[in-house]
């Protein structure tokens, strides 16, 4: 990521949004965690999905992709409440705290993995993901999705801490939102 990205200005960006979090209404809050989503999507990885736990169900509630019919087509799977089980990977990161870096696996395996996603994953092979906690107390608040559709090019361990420190800075902000507790 170091080579792909300004490290600095990417986190000064993202931070400042975060810092408009809890300033704003929720219709507010769901555009600028867009705006990161996006930010994330142009920069750190070809898509970037935020979802929160909302009344015991995952809801992604900000979605970035560089390619803007990927983006529709993957708007229009995800965009209704998942629950805790239909991404494995948020479940589990939201559950241990703990982030989750993949490679690229089999398509059967990641048609498997993502049932609502297969026009998704059939027409943009997964070839690397990160999955973080929107790490909180007592639990998470939620997590955000990486992939890359690149072969070659996986996240890396600095990737993973780098984008954990803004990860924290966000289930931060939110947390202090009275009604995302």
């Amino acid at each position: 990521m170091g080579t792909q990205i300004a490290t600095a200005s990417l986190r000064d960006r993202v931070l400042a949004d975060t810092a408009l979090l809890s300033a704003r209404s929720t219709r507010e809050q769901r555009e600028t965690l867009d705006r990161i989503a996006d930010t994330f999507a142009q920069e750190v990885g070809d898509t970037c999905c935020i979802a929160l736990l909302e009344h015991g169900r995952l809801n992604p509630v900000a979605l970035g992709h560089r390619d803007q019919a990927a983006r529709r087509l993957l708007t229009s799977l995800v965009r209704l409440p998942l629950g805790m089980s239909a991404i494995p990977a948020a479940n589990i990161v939201m559950v241990t705290q703990r982030p989750m870096r993949t490679e690229a696996m089999p398509l059967p395996v990641m048609l498997s993995m993502f049932p609502r996603l297969a026009p998704y994953v059939r027409r943009y092979p997964i070839e690397s993901m990160l999955s973080l906690p929107l790490r909180g107390e007592p639990k998470a608040v939620g997590a955000i999705g990486f992939v890359r559709h690149e072969k070659g090019n996986p996240y890396t361990q600095a990737d993973q801490d780098f984008l954990m420190e803004l990860a924290d800075a966000i289930a931060a902000q939110l947390q202090s939102i009275p009604h995302q507790h």
